[in-house]
């Protein structure tokens, strides 16, 4: 058994080549094995573990050429792209697929669109409506007012724009924060 992290004693090495010329394995000499264990201490023989152990990869933090880019892009003609790959979803975002399906895995009704959620945002000015903060501050997250849990929908009329801390703060109470919108 070799010992992870430490220097191998001659000693040590001599037993394990032994034990080795017993089983038949191999025959090497214990100077021999002295010398490549000197020679492999902190390389890692496979390529995969060697870009995780801390290599730096070849193009890290390189730019794309102009030339580059086209070259790249003439190289996807013809591959399954847009409607015609298979894992087309339709145009829409991934983020609205899942919550579609989700969803009907719940048996919840309604839902809203990604278009809806941007314009209740405008609507209220990218901000927080019950610690009053804005968003480049804080990430708006879509909180239910009526939560689903108590039998509450999924349309835009119940969807209010809450920072994540105070949605969690929320949990399943209904409470529709109000805001004095100003037309625009």
């Amino acid at each position: 058994m070799a010992l992870k992290g430490k220097q191998q004693s001659p000693e040590h090495i001599a037993r394990r080549v032994a034990a080795r010329r017993l089983t038949g394995s191999y025959v090497i000499s214990p100077e021999r094995a002295q010398r490549h264990s000197l020679l492999m201490k902190g390389r890692h023989l496979s390529p995969r573990t060697e870009f995780k152990k801390g290599q730096i990869g070849v193009r890290k933090g390189m730019k794309f050429t102009p030339e580059q880019i086209q070259k790249l892009s003439l190289s996807h003609i013809g591959k399954m792209t847009g409607p015609a790959h298979y894992n087309w979803k339709g145009g829409r975002s991934k983020q609205l697929h899942w919550r579609i399906k989700r969803n009907r895995l719940r048996n919840i009704t309604g839902s809203h669109s990604d278009q809806e959620w941007e314009a209740l945002k405008i609507r209220y000015g990218f901000m927080c409506l019950c610690c009053k903060r804005e968003e480049p501050e804080i990430k708006l997250t879509e909180d239910h007012i009526v939560p689903i849990s108590r039998g509450g929908n999924d349309f835009i009329v119940n969807i209010q724009p809450l920072c994540r801390t105070c949605n969690l703060r929320k949990y399943t109470k209904t409470i529709r924060y109000t805001f004095n919108v100003t037309q625009l």
